[in-house]
């Protein structure tokens, strides 16, 4: 790894993501957004700015947290901060899922006790050296976090750093890569992209035995593979990881609303900020069936929601952008070591809206 400025004023590292294609919607999300409010940001593999931002996802794995500890250190007047896409708890990330899913494939870690174990471990020996935690997807409504988020949010702010809740915006033009085949025939009933767990493929198995056409993509597909497929299919599915999953993936909502797919999500016991507006199945209702009828004509998609999201005043894309440009750019003051113990307290009491 080595010290650069660039020609950027912020720089998205990604050298530790490895085959992590699946980030990809989240960091062009973070990437746009920040261009649109007038910053020069790009992306990296290893290079780390000397007097700029530097964004990384916390994604442990490789060299790369090494060598970026080891030059926060030296750089002290660069700024280093860690998109955080998993809640934590006293026992750690993402103990609501662990021994839950099953694992069709060996490389998947839902369920893998060692895997987070480890990763926690990491990412508490990185906190010393990050400026700040952004969570994206979420965001305050009258002073309160969603119901469900609390602990695995407030976790955080007991580190002693900011946490920026970014919430998912409507931008004014949205882009997405794409294809030649936009308006071909729907010669595909179901899509599924993502992780394929045991409960997943009870689902798409009975859906196929109503012989529909139903297609499964491995959540690494490359995104313009995955843009493909969502453009020949009638209906996508957002679908729990198990039973017992109780948060269902904000990003790939965001995704299904922003580029208007026709879908159905299964609800969780903890719901998102987006779910006022995406299609979703109570728990009560068998979810076959309401696929069925959506694809039969007997029910009708809700596709008013598009336009109710896009019109929101509770997302405002440039505002949200245009205040987590000024958090991230802002210089920060000295403080003394009695502040330093009572960051959380201070944080909260006087971060702007936000930022909590």
């Amino acid at each position: 790894m080595c010290s650069s400025d660039l020609g950027l004023d912020v720089n998205i590292i990604t050298g530790n993501l490895g085959q992590a294609i699946h980030t990809e919607d989240l960091l062009e999300y973070v990437r746009e957004g920040l261009t649109s409010a007038g910053l020069k940001v790009g992306y990296s593999q290893t290079e780390y700015l000397t007097h700029g931002i530097n964004i990384l996802i916390e994604h442990p794995f490789g060299a790369v947290y090494d060598q970026l500890y080891v030059m926060r250190k030296l750089l002290p007047h660069s700024k280093l901060y860690m998109i955080v896409t998993e809640l934590l708890t006293p026992s750690g990330f993402n103990s609501s899922n662990s021994k839950q899913t099953g694992r069709i494939n060996p490389e998947d870690h839902y369920d893998d006790g060692e895997y987070w174990t480890n990763r926690t471990r990491e990412f508490m020996r990185f906190v010393p050296v990050v400026d700040g935690f952004i969570m994206v997807g979420l965001h305050k409504v009258r002073g309160m976090l969603p119901a469900g988020y609390e602990e695995g949010v407030s976790s955080y702010f007991q580190l002693g750093k900011p946490v920026y809740l970014v919430p998912l915006c409507h931008p004014p033009a949205p882009s997405r890569p794409t294809t030649s085949l936009r308006h071909r025939e729907k010669d595909i009933d179901i899509l599924f992209t993502g992780t394929l767990t045991p409960y997943r493929i009870k689902v798409l198995d009975e859906l196929r035995s109503r012989n529909f056409k139903v297609v499964a993509l491995e959540a690494h597909m490359p995104a313009y593979l995955r843009n493909d497929f969502i453009d020949r299919c009638r209906l996508s599915l957002g679908l729990k990881l198990s039973e017992e999953t109780k948060i269902l993936s904000t990003m790939r909502a965001y995704h299904h609303l922003v580029h208007r797919i026709p879908h159905v999500f299964e609800r969780t016991s903890i719901r998102s900020p987006l779910d006022p507006f995406i299609n979703v199945i109570d728990s009560g209702e068998p979810f076959i069936e309401a696929c069925t009828e959506l694809l039969s004509g007997r029910r009708e998609f809700p596709a008013q929601r598009f336009a109710e999201f896009q019109q929101s005043p509770e997302f405002n894309y440039l505002d949200t952008f245009a205040e987590f440009r000024s958090v991230l750019t802002a210089r920060p003051r000295q403080r003394s070591s009695e502040e330093n113990r009572h960051e959380i307290t201070t944080l909260e009491r006087h971060t702007p809206a936000y930022r909590y």
